[in-house]
């Protein structure tokens, strides 16, 4: 009889056994599937809010250089000097700017940092002075 017993009992024990492991498994896929979702929203969200604040960002450092190349070019200001003073002066009162920089197709060039080239210095081989005269647009790079 007892043999019987524990024979009923060990299957009842695994039937349970198996479906305790069923239904983890299914909850445990479930809330997986859950919680990646929720996640990868609100990553999502938090990116997006952070581009938008970045993109704000470069759009106000945008129009900020667009005022200083309104200002030179209206002004009709390209001497060196002057040009050194000035990105110095506008990188002063920018404190989210490392450095304000112009290189001219005369080798000539300008710096908020007070950086001046070696003589052998040519910016127009430079990839920063060729993507600006192919595209005919200024630009706003990562320091180096």
């Amino acid at each position: 009889m007892k043999s019987i017993k524990s024979k009923v009992l060990f299957i009842i024990s695994i039937v349970c056994i198996v479906s305790v492991a069923l239904c983890s498994s299914v909850s445990y896929y479930f809330s997986y599937k859950a919680i990646m979702k929720e996640s990868t929203n609100k990553v999502t969200m938090a990116s997006q809010k952070y581009s938008e604040i970045i993109e704000g960002w470069l759009l106000t450092k945008t129009k900020f250089i667009d005022s200083m190349v309104v200002d030179v070019e209206y002004n009709n200001k390209y001497d060196i000097n002057y040009l050194k003073k000035y990105f110095r002066e506008q990188a002063k009162e920018n404190k989210d700017i490392i450095c304000i920089y112009a290189g001219f197709n005369d080798n000539k060039f300008a710096s908020s940092d007070g950086w001046v080239p070696s003589a052998d210095y040519n910016c127009s081989e430079r990839d920063w002075y060729k993507e600006v005269i192919q595209k005919m647009v200024y630009l706003i790079l990562h320091p180096t």
